[in-house]
């Protein structure tokens, strides 16, 4: 095989291979914001040292998340209130330890307003 017949198998083959890989990667970067109601992201705040608690136990039913859930007066479905949690827990620790990368990152992730949201109730959440 001669060098031209080469480069042309390489552009015919290996170029549109790399640049859908390419093309991929970035619709997956671009849809990585989470929709968050911030009504219900606040009311998960509001409970979150006593839910935090009570998921630091070992065995946590759903039965006990739900009766919190009522004692608060928290009208947002489990799931919901799980996947809040958790939101909230990264946001309080990319802003308490994490690199300004970090907290861009999680910024973008979950939203401007979580993240301040997060970040004004830091002393509530932490418990300090």
């Amino acid at each position: 095989m001669n060098k031209s017949r080469v480069i042309f198998l390489v552009f015919i083959f290996i170029v549109p291979v790399f640049i859908v890989s390419c093309s991929r990667g970035k619709k997956e970067k671009s849809s990585a914001k989470i929709n968050i109601d911030l009504q219900e992201f606040d009311k998960v705040i509001e409970i979150y040292p006593d839910l935090s608690e009570l998921l630091s136990k070992q065995s946590t039913s759903g039965d006990e998340i739900q009766n919190l859930l009522l004692e608060y007066d928290v009208k947002v479905p489990i799931t919901k209130v799980l996947y809040y949690y958790d939101a909230i827990t990264e946001i309080k620790d990319a802003i308490i330890k994490g690199s300004a990368k970090e907290k861009k990152r999680v910024r973008k992730k979950y939203g401007e307003d979580a993240f301040m949201m997060v970040e004004e109730n830091l002393e509530y959440l932490t418990g300090d």
